[in-house]
């Protein structure tokens, strides 16, 4: 097994396609038993359903980028002129970018464009690519890059001479192109190519890799030219139409002294045989096929040919030619300085094996395996049959060729750059490592000296608890922390504090949560993967969405105080050192919240009602003085419920003061299960119970008023002497802030008012504040307005000295227009009677309160 690459092989000569596929496959994954893969290659028979190929290959391979296509013959543990070959490439060290372009023929500049645009790797090819923000070490510099190219076969007019030759002006030949065109058996029919699942045709496919392993490329043409030459003086398009002004196909035809006319019968085996050698005038040689004999006696070539251009008759040397592919492989491991050969890709031309013949490569085949054995170049290799191949020349230019053999060496081995770059990458990591444990340590220590101011800071034990969160959320950079506060009598948790994130339900069941499950252990805990644990609740993960939990208890001197816990959205985000530093939190939150609650309990004492558990009279003033501020800044309404017990009184003189006080209490336990936590509710007097509402209007305060008085209404109590049940009722009155008063003083006057009105008219009901005079003023006409508004200041003096006079008063003026309509009486008179009904006691202003107030009997 590689220690660097690993590279698998396999192939299937079966009848159907879907099997062949997965087949080849399976054989190649076997070898790939380290790495995750890079690349897989698939070179398929052209007599195959390769969409049927393809899907047994996916099934195998799954979404791993892929590359390959149609052609003659294929290379895996020898020569196979039919069947799949599957190759797969797995490294950590060599990275694969994938383009492709579509429509060669139509437009090869914009298909290379396309191939270059999709993959990503604009950079290398002329394009800017913004510099991203390193966190580690950069190790690009020691990467060495080159491309592998697949394309068309020469069904068409084929333009992949000057795809490779555009590729490489635009990247400047800083690195090597390697690859081939898609075969088929020399019949020109339509290849096709593989790009991941998708069988395609006249595309172009890049494969850009950036490796730190050593590898090699190199080429090999294997012809000799000979001492017949020709200058081409006439070119048109993809044909050289004359050789030294003469007819090309005559010309040539004479070079090697034949019959134009045999020339003509069989212009594939002539120019097979006897290809054109060119150089032009800037030095640039390659090797050119003709394929066709024109009407004109031109020659029709599989690319165009170099106007100008010296030609040379060249042929084959069958010698070099049996040996070249196993040379070829042999000078790209030497010509790279490559110990240690892992793996190979070949691609060999069909005309080299339509000259050689298929018994000969499979000997050929046979033999380079037993060379690279020999060599001791433990190394695999595959490929397939081109159209023409694309390699560099002896002085590292990219080119392609026909005829020609080239193959692609990987190297089980790092690069020299790589080498330094990854021992320098080591040193960085260890004096990074040294440098995240200092900053660890001065972090922990900085947590712990802001868990110890906070101790010393506040004795408040919201406070407290909301900052502890806070604390240990930012400490392990948690994407939420909860702190949970435990309740021994329910034997369940109240969540008290947290820390980026939403607030959570109130119908979460926290005994089947993790918190409580640390808890019961007693000890801090860890899941790194909440899909694989039983004790994550489903409930408050699908809130949550965490991958990962830590937990540790707060206990002080054996009294279980709570938990707190911390969450992360990555699965194994946390580890044992901060499960160990959250416990060492933990105990610093309990001391805190220990202090805190000390405090707490001895401010409470002093402004608690002794027999509820309320606050007392004097708390609440201050408490709706400062929240009526608060309500104004945020802009939010305030309600103010009154609660007043019906005939408490005659229950304490029928049942006695211990009766009483129970009532008292369990009114006091009514109230608070049915408000929420930042409601603050106080005993105002005797049987005088008062709710500050915040942030609620009206509507939700009459709604939890209603609530209150069913709730008090349905209770029941003992009678001591007779042992008989009684119940008692209650009634609620409630003002808003700001609708009904601006300041504490009149929110508490209007709410008393409302609750009086309910007490003197049917009790036992809730009543929201509204306005008498409001009433009053819509009963009066436009023109009897300045009337009223003197009428209105008589009356609100006589409210504020005596409640019963108004509500008095109200019922005369009614009963007296009512009586007045069913006697038929004129307007005028029913005017009369409803203002005289208003003020018939409006000589009380000049009785002092105390008098109209007194209980009993007047002296």
């Amino acid at each position: 097994m590689g220690a660097y690459i690993e590279f698998g092989v396999g192939y299937d000569t079966g009848a159907n396609s879907y099997e062949a596929g997965r087949n080849a496959a399976l054989l190649a994954y076997k070898s790939v038993k380290k790495y995750e893969p890079t690349l897989v290659l698939v070179f398929s028979s052209i007599n195959y359903d390769n969409k049927e190929v393809l899907r047994g290959v996916r099934e195998i391979t799954a979404n791993t980028p892929l590359v390959g296509g149609t052609a003659a013959g294929n290379f895996c543990h020898g020569f196979h002129s039919v069947g799949v070959t599957v190759a797969v490439i797995a490294s950590p060290y060599l990275t694969v970018r994938l383009g492709i372009g579509r429509s060669v023929g139509r437009d090869f500049g914009n298909a290379v464009q396309e191939a270059i645009d999709s993959s990503g790797a604009g950079e290398y090819f002329g394009q800017h690519r913004p510099q991203e923000d390193r966190q580690q070490l950069d190790l690009d510099y020691a990467k060495k890059t080159f491309a592998l190219v697949l394309m068309p076969g020469s069904h068409t007019n084929n333009y992949n001479y000057d795809v490779i030759d555009l590729l490489r002006k635009r990247s400047m030949n800083a690195f090597p192109l390697v690859g081939g065109c898609m075969g088929d058996w020399m019949s020109r029919q339509e290849t096709f190519q593989f790009y991941n699942g998708e069988v395609i045709t006249d595309s172009v496919l890049l494969a850009v890799f950036d490796t730190h392993l050593k590898f090699g490329v190199a080429a090999s043409l294997d012809f000799t030219p000979s001492n017949l030459q020709a200058s081409i003086t006439k070119v048109d398009g993809y044909e050289i139409k004359e050789f030294y002004y003469e007819p090309a196909a005559e010309f040539y035809a004479k070079l090697l002294n034949i019959n134009i006319d045999d020339l003509r019968k069989d212009p594939e085996g002539y120019f097979t045989t006897n290809p054109l050698g060119i150089s032009d005038e800037f030095g640039n040689y390659s090797i050119i096929m003709g394929v066709e004999v024109t009407g004109d006696n031109g020659i029709k070539c599989l690319r165009k040919p170099y106007p100008n251009a010296t030609v040379t008759i060249m042929g084959p040397d069958r010698e070099k030619m049996e040996k070249s592919l196993g040379n070829v492989i042999e000078k790209a491991v030497l010509r790279s300085r490559i110990s240690k050969p892992s793996a190979g890709i070949v691609f060999s031309s069909v005309y080299r094996l339509n000259f050689l013949g298929q018994e000969v490569m499979k000997r050929v085949a046979r033999e380079i395996r037993s060379s690279l054995r020999r060599n001791h170049f433990d190394m695999e290799y595959t490929g397939f049959v081109s159209y023409g191949e694309a390699g560099t020349t002896d002085e590292g230019l990219s080119v392609y060729l026909d005829f020609a053999v080239s193959c692609l060496v990987f190297a089980d081995e790092l690069n020299e750059a790589s080498v330094v770059a990854f021992k320098n990458k080591m040193l960085y990591e260890e004096l990074s490592a040294t440098a995240i444990r200092n900053q660890i340590l001065y972090e922990e220590l900085s947590a712990v000296h802001e868990m110890s101011n906070l101790l010393n800071s506040s004795l408040d034990l919201k406070f407290v608890i909301n900052k502890a969160a806070e604390i240990v959320g930012k400490f392990f950079q948690a994407d939420g922390c909860g702190l949970f506060i435990y309740d021994e009598q329910t034997d369940n948790f109240k969540l008290a504090g947290l820390y980026d994130d939403k607030p959570l339900p109130k119908s979460i069941e926290w005994k089947k949560t993790f918190p409580y499950y640390t808890l019961l252990e007693q000890k801090a805990l860890m899941v790194n993967d909440t899909g694989e644990s039983e004790y994550i609740s489903p409930e408050l993960n699908n809130i949550t969405k965490a991958k990962s939990v830590i937990a540790a208890p707060i206990i002080v001197k054996g009294e279980k105080i709570g938990v707190v816990s911390a969450y992360s959205r990555q699965t194994y985000f946390f580890n044992n050192d901060d499960l160990e530093f959250l416990q060492t939190l933990s105990n610093q939150i309990g001391t805190a919240i220990v202090n805190a609650r000390l405090f707490e309990q001895t401010q409470l004492l002093a402004c608690t009602d002794g027999l509820t558990g309320l606050y007392d009279h004097n708390f609440f003033l201050k408490a709706l003085s400062r929240m009526i501020k608060t309500a104004q800044t945020k802009q939010q309404r305030l309600s103010l419920v009154m609660v007043d017990l019906d005939d408490f009184k005659y229950c304490n003189d029928k049942y006695g003061h211990t009766v009483g006080d129970t009532i008292l209490q369990e009114t006091a336990e009514i109230l608070k299960s049915n408000v929420r936590n930042d409601d603050v509710i106080a005993r105002y007097g005797g049987d005088e119970f008062v709710i500050i509402l915040v942030n609620a209007a009206k509507e939700r305060a009459y709604q939890i008023a209603e609530r209150i008085r069913r709730k008090i209404s349905g209770a029941s109590f003992q009678d001591p002497e007779s042992g008989t049940t009684f119940g008692i009722t209650a009634s609620i009155g409630i003002a808003t802030f700001p609708d009904d008063a601006a300041t504490a003083k009149h929110l508490i006057d209007k709410a008393d008012k409302a609750m009086y009105r309910v007490k003197r008219q049917v009790k036992n009901k809730s009543q929201l504040y509204f306005s008498s005079f409001a009433e009053l003023e819509r009963e009066f006409t436009a023109s009897e307005k300045a009337f009223f508004d003197t009428i209105k200041v008589l009356l609100q003096i006589l409210d504020s000295k005596d409640r019963y006079t108004w509500e008095h008063s109200r019922q005369v003026a009614s009963y007296a227009v009512q009586l007045a309509e069913e006697l038929g009486l004129p307007e005028e008179e029913k005017y009369w009677l409803r203002l005289t009904g208003y003020l018939h006691d409006i000589g009380k202003i000049h009785v002092s309160s105390e008098i109209l107030n007194k209980k009993g009997r007047l002296n």
